[in-house]
This record gives C-alpha cells, sequence and structure tokens, in this order.
C-alpha cells in the first residue's frame, strides 16, 4: 500500500476530485444511450412510434405522385392525423379501406402494407400478355394436331370474337368443376335434343322458370 504525503490542504481537495472523475464518467456513459434514444424519438416524425397501425384510407388520387395513400391515422390518446403514405406495388386500395401501416427500421415514413377489409370489390389481378398477334377482319388463329387435323380457330366475329371447336365430336373434361360466367347464356342445338344428366341433383334457381 502507497502512502501519499499532503502537505496543502488544497492538494487533499484536487486528490479527492480526481478521485470522483472515473464514477462521474461511467454515469455518464451509462447516461449516453438513454439521453440519445430519447433525442431521436423527440425528432422522429413517424407516427408508428409504438409499432404496426390500422389506419382509414380516405383518399388514392394523390395530386401528383402515384402508389400513393392518404391514410387517417388515430393514436391510442384520441388524436388524429392524416398523412400520404406509399403504397406496396400491385396492392389494390380503395376509399373507405381499412389498411396495416408498417413502419420499417431503415425508411422515413410507415408503408402500407395489406388491406384488412375492403369495402368496394377487388379489381382483377393484371396480367402481362407473353405474345400479341394482330388479325384483321377476315384472319383467323388455327391450332392443329400433329396430324394436320383442326382443332380450334379463333377470331373476329360481327358481335365479338368467336371461337369455333372444329371437330365434329367435341368433349370437355376435367377432373374438377366447371363453371360458365356470362351477362347472359344461351344453349340452343341447332338440330338434336339437349340433355342433361347427373348423378345427384339437378338444381335450376331463378326469379322465373318457364318451360316452352
Amino acid at each position: 500500500m502507497t502512502m501519499t504525503s499532503i502537505q496543502d490542504p488544497r492538494d487533499a481537495v484536487a486528490l479527492a476530485s480526481a478521485a470522483d472523475l472515473p464514477e462521474q464518467a461511467d454515469e455518464a456513459d451509462s447516461e449516453a444511450p438513454s439521453v440519445a434514444l430519447g433525442t431521436l424519438a423527440e425528432h422522429t416524425t413517424s407516427p408508428l412510434a409504438g409499432g404496426p397501425l390500422v389506419a382509414e384510407c380516405v383518399s388514392t388520387q394523390h395530386p401528383t405522385l402515384t402508389g400513393r395513400a392518404l391514410c387517417r391515422i388515430t393514436s391510442a390518446d384520441g388524436s388524429v392525423i392524416e398523412r400520404w403514405l406509399p403504397t406496396l406495388a400491385g396492392l389494390a386500395v380503395r376509399d373507405g379501406d381499412r389498411v396495416l401501416l408498417i413502419q420499417p427500421v431503415n425508411y422515413a415514413e410507415p408503408i402500407v402494407t395489406g388491406v384488412l377489409d375492403g369495402f368496394t370489390p377487388r379489381p382483377e389481378r393484371s396480367t402481362t400478355a407473353a405474345a400479341t398477334r394482330t388479325l384483321l377482319a377476315d384472319e383467323v388463329i388455327r391450332f392443329e394436331s400433329h396430324a394436320g387435323e383442326p382443332i380450334v380457330e379463333m377470331g373476329p366475329g360481327e358481335l365479338g370474337p368467336v371461337v369455333r371447336l372444329l371437330g365434329a365430336n367435341v368433349t370437355v373434361e376435367t377432373a374438377g368443376s366447371v363453371r360458365l360466367s356470362a351477362g347472359d347464356v344461351e344453349l340452343r342445338a341447332r338440330s338434336g335434343s339437349v340433355r342433361i344428366a347427373a348423378s345427384d341433383d339437378v338444381v335450376v334457381e331463378g326469379e322465373a322458370i318457364r318451360l316452352n
């Protein structure tokens, strides 16, 4: 153990102050992270400090940008803010929809990532044509078998596209269900009868069912 001789009382005060410096430095270091986090929280512009939120889409018609939705966000204390936020590519958002907002840690603003419920019908997914062929009024596209027998023919008609099955006898078969949907459906036998057979019940529903 080393003894230090103190001749001047001022030396004792200086020595005592020096002994307290490491402890004070430790306390400053321990407080630095909390101060930094507090400063970050004070300056953040995101309303999602606590995590994901549910918002209401007010509008999707941004005056200059695409892929943005005006979201009305209600916080836990009841305050309401509205902000234009980016949406995921391909996400169909409509006015009045409830949307889920996620705040990425490395992005400046929340992102609309999903629709919880839609009050308007969802649009069909867009498709991209792998190939396009332009037909004149007297042209058709025809599919043939390897033996050269015509199978299917498609082309423009007076009332719209026409699809012709060119075989004398045609079978449409699938292991699942067959559904036909149109504004109006008409089945006509140019010659001969129409037969319907089922291994279970046959159900016909309509506002009025007329026979003959």
